[in-house]
């Protein structure tokens, strides 16, 4: 990626050392989040969404570290994340081969009217989006068809958003 990028994004390339950390850390962490989204899910709806969330984020900086050597720094991670991530899977390899994923995955992609390279992006903006609705917004109602609704959601985002993309991004590694 050229220099405009690096300062448009605010990214710096990894050093060997650190690219051995990165790697680790973020390997074990979406691991982590995904399992404890499914082991929280029924009796903590919001933090599975949130959970869920960063087990996509993370994954996503894991494949731009290890496979583009990158790590993002500063301020607005999350928003630069889903960035790079569209500009990466824009290039032909990347591109050809999210194509080729997604084309295989397509059972697990109901809610896309169009499977191609934008998709990836896209799943992980409206992770992030789940996220923040599950994160900073109080739910006042505490109705029994309330919870069902939210169980209901926060099961659907697991399994047809979280999920179907990590898969993705694994095999993107």
């Amino acid at each position: 990626m050229n220099k405009k990028y690096k300062k448009v994004y605010n990214m710096e390339n990894l050093t060997a050392k650190e690219k051995e950390m990165w790697i680790w850390f973020h390997e074990n962490s979406y691991r982590e989040d995904l399992k404890l989204a499914k082991d929280i899910l029924l009796k903590y709806l919001r933090w599975s969404v949130i959970a869920a969330y960063y087990a996509m984020h993370d994954v996503s900086k894991l494949y731009l570290g290890k496979i583009h050597n990158i790590k993002i720094v500063g301020e607005k991670t999350h928003a630069r994340t889903i960035e790079l991530l569209k500009e990466y899977v824009k290039e032909s390899k990347e591109k050809e081969k999210v194509i080729v994923l997604l084309g295989k995955a397509k059972d697990e992609f109901e809610t896309l009217f169009r499977l191609n390279e934008k998709a990836l992006p896209l799943l992980l903006r409206q992770g992030r989006q789940e996220r923040t609705k599950a994160q900073y917004y109080s739910f006042e109602k505490e109705t029994s068809i309330f919870d069902i609704n939210f169980s209901k959601n926060a099961t659907y985002f697991i399994d047809k958003i979280a999920e179907p993309f990590i898969k993705i991004m694994e095999k993107m590694l």
